[in-house]
Parts: C-alpha cells; sequence; structure tokens
C-alpha cells in the first residue's frame, strides 16, 4: 500500500468517503507548486495552512507573520472556501492529498 492510500484509509475514517473523494478528485488537476499552475491557495494561505497544521491558532499565527488576528481570520476563511471545508482539520486533510503540506 502506498503512502497515499494509506493516508486515504485512515482519513476515510476520520472525515467520511465524501470529503477524501472531493479531495482525490481536486487532487487530479491541482498542481502543488504554488501561483498560477492551478493550485487554490496563494503562498501566504499555503504559509498559514501550514501553520494550522502544526496546531496554532490565529493569534499564534499573526504573531509569527508579523500580522493582525483579523487579517489571519480573513485568510482562513479563503482557504476554507478554497478548499470546501468547514473545519480547520479538514483543511490540513485537503491540504495533505493535494500535496500543499508535507505530511507527518
Amino acid at each position: 500500500m502506498t503512502e497515499l492510500e494509506d493516508m486515504m484509509q485512515h482519513a476515510v475514517g476520520q472525515v467520511g468517503v465524501t470529503t477524501v473523494d472531493t479531495a482525490m478528485a481536486a487532487a487530479s488537476y491541482w498542481s502543488p507548486d504554488g501561483g498560477d499552475d492551478g493550485t487554490p491557495l496563494s503562498p501566504r494561505e499555503r504559509e498559514i495552512l501550514a501553520q494550522i497544521g502544526q496546531g496554532r491558532s490565529n493569534k499564534e499565527i499573526a504573531r509569527e507573520l508579523g500580522s493582525s488576528p483579523e487579517t489571519i481570520k480573513s485568510h482562513v476563511k479563503h482557504i476554507f472556501i478554497k478548499l470546501d471545508v468547514s473545519r480547520r482539520a479538514q483543511a490540513v486533510l485537503h491540504g495533505q492529498l493535494l500535496g500543499l503540506l508535507r505530511t507527518g
């Protein structure tokens, strides 16, 4: 079993088949390189998503990136919209499945 298949099997138990299927369908046309190549997130949004993946709060991310918590909240909202999720954990999972975040 590949690492991606193992992640998918684990993810199915965590968030449900529909969420994983949606992420995998998106992964077929989104590139992990960022920028104008079809990746849904801007470099700043990817940076924030990585911070979310490390368990940081909006206030902690704001402090780390030299921004305001309100700005981070706005970025998080855009991340949720772009990845079609409603929770931070779902955003991190989608980011991993799309190759936007490192796993492990």
